[in-house]
């Protein structure tokens, strides 16, 4: 395994909060650098869990609009509805794109 270049670095830190490991760009950024590869530096350097984090003010609008008339519908609290929702995310195959 080859040391990571400055220049690769900085190409990582520049465009992984905004698309992630899977970007079909990191193969001419990164070229020899695989997907984990890419992931682990990532993880390591601590770039996913800040990106995991990030959420516009629009996306904790829309969340929390999503949340309200969920509960309007169903009398249940919007806590209630998040946490269910967390569950559902972890064991549903249609939210984790069939597996």
């Amino acid at each position: 395994m080859r040391r990571w270049s400055e220049a690769e670095l900085s190409s990582l830190s520049e465009h992984y909060l905004e698309h992630g490991p899977s970007w079909s760009g990191w193969a001419e950024l990164l070229p020899g650098r695989t997907r984990n590869a890419i992931a682990e530096k990532a993880m390591r350097g601590g770039l996913a869990e800040r990106r995991k984090a990030e959420w516009s003010e629009e996306e904790l609008r829309l969340l929390e609009y999503v949340l309200l008339e969920l509960s309007k519908r169903t009398g249940k609290a919007p806590s209630a509805i998040a946490t269910k929702a967390v569950y559902r995310a972890k064991v549903s195959p249609m939210l984790n794109g069939g597996r």
